[in-house]
């Protein structure tokens, strides 16, 4: 998934300077690939006109030194200039200077998360480096909000040859966050999972990402239907001892929180507990303790869908980190606070 800006320079030609920066590091990731791939087939033997330099290093402000050497036996050298963000005072100085006459024969492709922290009286390099590039390159700063989890989760694995249906791709987003690099692993994960099979549905999600043990996610949410916030908190604190992410988890708690209020619901309206067992998927194990539980009174769909959705946002955003948000999730449901 490459940006319009990127690949507008890639159909027009790429320019002699290109910045890409941005949050989103995946995509950043893949402008850097493409603009790289676009340009090496000029570059003759890469070996002699491909290098690579991260911008904290003691040898980057050779960087633009090797862009303005005449490449050898090609048309074109080509200089990646990677991780802008820890570049130091005198390279942007340079990297400014160049940018405003660059030669010809040669492409500098420059990216990172974005630039130095502006200080006192100091130079904004992102803004000076912008204006300098205006007539002679591209500037692009891409941001995480211009893409959709989910559809890069499921053009991802289009491109891998599998089909990931919009509510799986959705559930895949709940279970592992929405970081754009970890959803691209987990695809393909999932893909070595499926094997043979061309669609990765709901239930290949669930068996391929969870790699909390059943029974112990049970312990969790059982805890949270019988109000007993120590057995649920017990229950999270060993998950997350165990290195599971925050997002993992909450996706997961949400999921079967989920299960439990359909299979009361259906239980309610009369339903037989063999066709509940087998609308929620759930094992008979497992919703044999869920009805045992849910006879005290399961927690309200509402309340609950409101607290997964409060919880969700603010994991993405509050200061006070995501283990603290997911605790206070897991004590409100279970004390119905």
């Amino acid at each position: 998934m490459i940006t319009a800006a990127v690949q507008k320079a890639l159909d027009e030609g790429v320019p002699a300077v290109v910045v890409v920066v941005g949050e989103a590091g995946l995509l950043v990731e893949r402008a850097e690939q493409a603009l790289v791939a676009a340009t090496l087939p000029k570059c003759g033997i890469a070996a002699f006109n491909h290098s690579v330099v991260r911008a904290g290093d003691s040898r980057a402000m050779d960087a633009l030194a090797t862009a303005q050497t005449v490449p050898m036996m090609a048309d074109v050298r080509l200089v990646v200039l990677r991780d802008l963000q820890e570049g130091s005072d005198a390279l942007f100085e340079a990297l400014v200077e160049y940018a405003k006459s660059p030669v010809d024969s040669a492409v500098v492709v420059c990216t990172g998360t974005g630039f130095p922290k502006v200080r006192k009286g100091g130079s904004n390099w992102g803004v000076r480096l912008k204006n300098a590039l205006k007539s002679t390159g591209l500037f692009v700063k891409i941001s995480a909000s211009e893409v959709s989890p989910p559809a890069l989760a499921t053009q991802h694995a289009k491109s891998l040859g599998k089909e990931l249906p919009r509510r799986a791709a959705s559930l895949l987003v709940e279970l592992v966050g929405p970081d754009l690099g970890r959803l691209v692993q987990e695809v393909e994960k999932l893909v070595l999972f499926a094997g043979d099979e061309p669609v990765l549905s709901e239930e290949i999600v669930l068996a391929a990402s969870s790699m909390v043990a059943e029974g112990q996610v049970w312990d969790l949410t059982a805890g949270l239907v019988a109000r007993n916030p120590d057995v649920a908190l017990a229950a999270l604190h060993r998950a997350l001892e165990q290195g599971e992410p925050e997002h993992k988890l909450l996706g997961l708690i949400g999921w079967q929180l989920r299960q439990v209020l359909e299979a009361t619901d259906l239980l309610a309206r009369g339903v037989p507990e063999r066709e509940v067992q087998k609308r929620t998927r759930m094992r008979w194990d497992a919703f044999n303790r869920v009805k045992t539980l849910a006879e005290g009174g399961a927690p309200s769909a509402a309340d609950v869908l409101h607290r997964l959705a409060v919880a969700n946002r603010l994991m993405n955003s509050h200061r006070a980190g995501t283990r603290r948000v997911l605790e206070e999730f897991v004590v409100s449901v279970a004390t119905r606070a």
